[in-house]
Order: structure tokens, then C-alpha cells, then sequence
């Protein structure tokens, strides 16, 4: 009856393969969802959660941060493992386009490539229709690689 009326549903979500879970910027009480997917987190600071998985179709073991308030998911991390990092065989540089590969297989080719940003590291941006997916090189504790997704503003 009256489809015109219906309310698209144009909430966007970003998926995580495993645990699968699906992450919108309006999911609440981002602690309960957790719990009741029986998903091992670490609560680092209020509004900061950290958990294992994989995405982007591939099998490589990454960490999600999550960055959330009362209200909404503020923004998503992606990283590798702090035994990744430590181990001896560790190539920033590899990594990096280890990952590339790997979102340029799942999104394509980036809008935006460039070595100019964040102390001449290499960074790349893809935009879907749900969010911007940022991945970028930069020093903090030493040479950092990040994957951001950042939802769109509604």
C-alpha cells in the first residue's frame, strides 16, 4: 500500500566478515551488540572499544576500534595486531600494499592516492556509498599503518 510513502532504508553500515557484525553510525548501546555476539572486547576508554576480526573478504587478522558516544558510532579503526608489529619480519611498506591490494580489490581503484600527506607517507582514500575509507601511513609510536571508516554526515 502506498510504497511511495515507505522510508528507504538508507542507513549505512559497514560489515565486518567475522565476527559478523554489521556497523552503522546510529547502532546503540554498541556494548550490548557485542555481548550478545558473544565477541571478545577490550573497553580501552569510554567510548573506545577493541575487538579481533577480519573484513574485506580476506583472511589477514586485524583489530577494529571502535569509536562510539551515547548516541551514535563516531568512526571505525582498522589495524593489524600488536604481535604484527613486533615481529622480525614486519615491513611497513609490505603491509601497506598488502592492504591496498586488498581494499583496491574490494572498492576499486582509490580516489584519491598521494605520498604528499601525514610526513610524505603514502595515503589513500575510497569513497563508497556509505562511508569514506581512509588508509594512510603515520608516525606516532614509530611508522603507524591505519584504516579509518568514517560514515557519511547525514
Amino acid at each position: 500500500m502506498f510504497s511511495f510513502l515507505k522510508k528507504n532504508n538508507t542507513n549505512p553500515t559497514f560489515v565486518i566478515d567475522f565476527p559478523q557484525i554489521a556497523i552503522s553510525p546510529d547502532t546503540h548501546s554498541f556494548i550490548d551488540l557485542l555481548k550478545a555476539s558473544t565477541i571478545e572486547y577490550t573497553l580501552v576508554t569510554d567510548g573506545y572499544i577493541t575487538f579481533e576480526g577480519r573484513a574485506f573478504g580476506c583472511n589477514i587478522p586485524l583489530m577494529f576500534g571502535v569509536h562510539f558516544n551515547a548516541l551514535k558510532i563516531e568512526f571505525i579503526e582498522i589495524f593489524r595486531p600488536q604481535e604484527y608489529y613486533l615481529s622480525d619480519s614486519y615491513d611497513i611498506n609490505e603491509s601497506f600494499a598488502q592492504l591496498s591490494g586488498i581494499l583496491r580489490k574490494q572498492y576499486g581503484k582509490p580516489l584519491i592516492t598521494t605520498s604528499a600527506s601525514i610526513g610524505g607517507h603514502p595515503c589513500e582514500q575510497w569513497h563508497t556509498s556509505n562511508y569514506i575509507v581512509n588508509h594512510y601511513i603515520m608516525e606516532r609510536f614509530g611508522l603507524e599503518e591505519h584504516l579509518h571508516i568514517n560514515f557519511y554526515k547525514k
